[in-house]
């Protein structure tokens, strides 16, 4: 199955708006100033400045996409109880109540995770996920924005499309795939009892 990304990059050259020799990464240029300015927010949010970051991205525009808030609550204290990481909850607005949620779930309080939903940016956001080891996230923007960045991602795909056609781009990334009978499915919302996919 071909990526969407390429699929959808050829429609543009077919649209006469030029070709790319091959696709470049970082696919999105970060300005200095942009990074300098994201570095001092987390640098004053921080506790453990020397601990790997991780970022957290839990939300996602289609239901059938998202994983339980739960279970990224469980690799987040994993992260940060086990793994010793700190750990930056990305996302708009409307995920403000997920990461307060899953702060609290932490233990909240000091060295227990960062909030940084709706505070950022596009281009911010890709410059806070430049700071972090690596991502986890589901099938979203987010997603795609750390792999235009160049930052690792681990993925956690649901089953809607066929494997690969939303993959994000570049071979740093795990991609987690749990193979049901009904992949392919195409639905926005999983009708299926307890979503098995995900």
């Amino acid at each position: 199955v071909a990526n969407e990304v390429f699929l959808r990059l050829e429609r543009v050259y077919a649209g006469g708006i030029g070709r790319l020799p091959h696709t470049p990464k970082p696919m999105i240029p970060i300005p200095p100033a942009t990074l300098a300015s994201v570095g001092g927010w987390l640098k004053s949010q921080r506790k453990f400045p020397e601990r790997p970051l991780v970022v957290l991205s839990p939300g996602g525009n289609m239901k059938s996409n998202l994983w339980p808030l739960e279970r990224f609550s469980e690799v987040g204290a994993y992260l940060i109880d086990r793994k010793g990481c700190e750990v930056v909850v990305v996302g708009g607005l409307q995920e403000k109540p997920a990461a307060a949620w899953l702060l609290a779930s932490w233990g909240g309080g000091q060295g227990r995770g960062i909030d940084a939903t709706g505070r950022f940016s596009v281009l911010e956001s890709a410059a806070l996920m430049r700071y972090s080891a690596f991502v986890v996230t589901v099938n979203s923007g987010p997603m795609h924005l750390a792999s235009a960045a160049n930052v690792a991602c681990i993925v956690l795909m649901g089953g809607r499309d066929f494997p690969g056609s939303w993959d994000p781009i570049g071979d740093e990334h795990i991609i987690l795939r749990h193979p049901v009978s009904c992949g392919g499915c195409q639905f926005k919302e999983c009708p299926v009892e307890g979503h098995p996919c995900m």
